[in-house]
């Protein structure tokens, strides 16, 4: 019995050291697996760090790039900066002097007297729709029997126009700006110059300010304003400048009114555009005023004025004769014969000697 006992004893002890050989090999295989795992694991962990850490230094070189290029900048722009820094300083040496030469100038105009001005700039065509609308009312269609013409309102009952426009006529049909008409019967003409003047018994408003020629130069603008073809271009507004003064064209008259002679020799000529019917018309600088009389002209931009210096002083004395043809001289009617006592002549008797 104890020779059994000791086998299987054994036989047992075997088993259980084979079970626990078995076991810990695999606890082992196991541990070895798992930490295999982590190998591997960390493996791939190093080359996804290794792979980022490259992308880091292409990052760090491109960084290194800008950082050059943006050093390369600003060295450029303090350059730069010192450059305008010497501009600078020379624009302000030129501002210092040019202070001091204007504060020169400012004293010198002390001296004599004077106020130096910048005078503001002024656009032709702001200046013309400001002064078109006032001088337009003071400007007439004058239509007659024979032909048409232009005038302008120079005083209450006064128009001035050209002398063939009222020349033979004795009934007129004064149109103002506004569309009212008057009758006029009357008219007088220059004896020496192509001016003319019709009276209207109606009072008449917006008469026209004149200017000598004298004061206008060669170039300044001037605009004219009539009816050109007549009544259809009533008012009508034309731009030029004075293109000659003191021109004498009663030679050239000859050829336009054939033997007349209208005293074209104190005429002033315009380039700005004229027509049949704008004969009469007032040719007007930029500050309103009346230079001249549009009398005709040899092209559309060659046209020909009367200055209104030919009457400038005599509207009152003109006025005076129309209204001269109211009143009549007092005649004698009867004649009387008077008779007449002899008286001694010589000393009379006991006169002192």
């Amino acid at each position: 019995m104890k020779k059994l006992i000791v086998p299987a004893v054994m036989t047992v002890i075997i088993i259980i050291s084979i079970l626990g050989i078995i076991v810990g090999y695999n606890s082992v295989k196991n541990y070895c697996d798992s930490k295999n795992a982590e190998i591997d694991r960390w493996s791939k962990d190093c080359l996804k760090y290794q792979s980022e850490a490259m992308n880091l230094g292409y990052e760090l070189e491109d960084l290194d790039k800008s950082t050059d290029w943006l050093y390369e900048e600003i060295v450029r722009v303090q350059k730069e900066n010192e450059y305008l820094e010497k501009d600078i300083g020379v624009w302000i040496d030129k501002s210092v002097q040019l202070q001091y030469e204007i504060k020169e100038w400012e004293a010198c105009a002390k001296k004599r007297n004077e106020k130096v001005k910048i005078l503001p700039v002024v656009s032709k065509t702001l200046i013309l729709t400001e002064v078109i609308p006032k001088v337009l009312p003071g400007v007439v269609h004058i239509s007659c029997p024979q032909w048409q013409g232009s005038g302008f309102i120079i005083s209450e009952h006064l128009i001035a126009t050209a002398r063939h426009v009222v020349e033979g006529v004795e009934d007129f049909t004064i149109t103002l700006d506004n569309g009212d008409r008057l009758h006029a019967t009357r008219a007088i003409s220059s004896e020496d110059h192509d001016i003319a003047f019709i009276w209207v018994k109606e009072s008449m408003t917006n008469a026209l300010e004149l200017g000598s020629i004298r004061e206008c130069k060669l170039g300044q603008s001037v605009f004219a304003v009539g009816s050109p073809f007549g009544k259809v271009n009533y008012n009508s507004v034309t731009l030029g400048i004075i293109s000659g003064l003191n021109r004498d064209y009663d030679e050239l008259n000859d050829g336009v009114y054939g033997s007349i002679d209208y005293g074209w020799d104190v005429a002033f000529q315009t380039d700005a555009p004229g027509h049949p019917g704008n004969s009469g018309g007032p040719i007007f600088t930029l500050d309103g005023k009346v230079r001249g009389i549009l009398v005709g002209g040899f092209s559309p931009s060659l046209i020909i004025a009367m200055p209104v210096d030919l009457f400038l002083k005599d509207i009152e004395m003109i006025e005076l004769m129309f209204l001269q043809d109211e009143y009549y001289h007092e005649e004698k009617e009867e004649e009387y014969t008077y008779s007449y006592t002899e008286v001694q002549v010589g000393p009379y008797p006991g006169d002192v000697r």
